[in-house]
């Protein structure tokens, strides 16, 4: 079967294909792989509470994201504009030895839970990176404030990107804002 045609029909099978990849841990086959990345903007024409319910079941799974999310970072970055500024983003920090979507998928893989809120609230958390950086005297990056940042982010592309209720919502922007807090 072409995958090109698949996708075609419906831009949902791009999703389904990574949740199975991340499901049952196989690679995508390479003419399958091609046609994902080039069909991504059929993608435009899945609803909202689609999408969203792809993500719900992919990150509830409770295994690692990391190689999918970061081989399909332009699918990602396709339904979450914001993240790909994040791709690629050195922190130039003493403290991160990823960059900053690298690390965002590592503490997602490392929440260890199958609870939606707390992986979406991992995968966002530091979304706001870029946006606050900024080169100190010591030479490293530092980025004073990215948690606020990283909320404002995330209220309006929680809004615009998915359907969410409003108690997830509540969660996800309280987990991301207060990510840094140290709780007794």
């Amino acid at each position: 079967r072409d995958p090109y045609l698949r996708f075609d029909e419906d831009g949902l099978r791009i999703l389904r294909a990574m949740r199975f990849a991340v499901k049952f841990g196989f690679s995508i086959e390479e003419e399958t792989k091609k046609a994902m990345h080039e069909n991504v903007m059929d993608l435009e024409f899945v609803s909202k509470e689609r999408v969203t319910e792809e993500f719900r079941k992919t990150l509830t799974l409770n295994k690692p994201i990391s190689s999918i999310f970061m081989e399909f970072n332009d699918i990602v970055s396709y339904l979450i504009p914001e993240i790909e500024e994040c791709v690629g983003f050195n922190q130039n920090n003493k403290y991160h030895k990823h960059d900053v979507y690298e690390h965002l998928l590592a503490v997602t893989d490392l929440a260890d839970t199958n609870k939606f809120e707390i992986k979406m609230a991992a995968l966002l958390h530091d979304i706001g990176k870029p946006k606050s950086y900024a080169l100190g005297e010591d030479g490293f990056g530092h980025f004073y404030g990215h948690p606020a940042v990283s909320k404002e982010m995330c209220v309006d592309l929680l809004k615009k990107d998915f359907r969410l209720t409003r108690e997830e919502t509540d969660l996800i922007l309280n987990l991301v804002e207060f990510h840094d807090e140290y709780i007794a």
